[in-house]
């Protein structure tokens, strides 16, 4: 694995274990499946649409009624790096949006099963007529249990990079990253 996309691991890591940690509004028990749809659909919606424009994404944020995560909470999910984290939790489970101002953005789920955020993640893509193409799928080395996808994502003459962090056996945080 690259340098580069080896501390993006490690980063996304972190935010997976301070998202955990992290006080936001608890939020009703819904199937792992489920919150692998909506996380899926929250990304899409969210970190696709604004990939490389943290600005839009923020505005589309307040829009959308999302909540800004108070500074204490914040700095767990952005370890120092300017920027913002909303708190996305609904009815279904406890979602965070991450966005640093370097344009890159994250949607964290506190449960989600591993096999099904990924279906969903690219089925949603597929639907938004991306073009969607695996070039890694790696088991962290550091977190046992823990699974690393990287994808290369096209529309046009834009592409980018989405990174995914989910579970291995059975539902736990899952984590996805655009960046542009």
């Amino acid at each position: 694995m690259p340098a580069r996309t080896e501390r993006r691991a490690n980063a996304r890591i972190l935010c997976l274990i301070a998202f955990l940690a992290a006080p936001l509004p608890a939020a009703a028990a819904a199937s792992a499946s489920d919150n692998a749809a909506q996380l899926a659909g929250l990304f899409v919606q969210s970190c696709v649409r604004f990939v490389g424009n943290a600005k839009g994404l923020r505005d589309w944020a307040r829009k959308t009624g999302l909540h800004e995560v108070p500074p204490e909470g914040e700095a767990a999910f952005l370890h120092g790096a300017p920027g913002r984290v909303f708190d996305a939790t609904n009815a279904t489970g406890k979602y965070v949006v991450v966005s640093p101002d370097d344009g890159s953005c994250s949607a964290l789920a506190e449960r989600a099963d591993g096999a099904a955020v990924a279906a969903a993640l690219e089925a949603r893509l597929r639907d938004s007529g991306l073009a969607v193409t695996l070039a890694a799928e790696t088991d962290d080395k550091a977190v046992r249990g823990v699974r690393h996808r990287e994808y290369v994502v096209s529309q046009d003459r834009q592409a980018w990079q989405i990174l995914l962090s989910i579970p291995l056996d059975g539902p736990g945080p899952a984590m996805l990253t655009a960046v542009p």
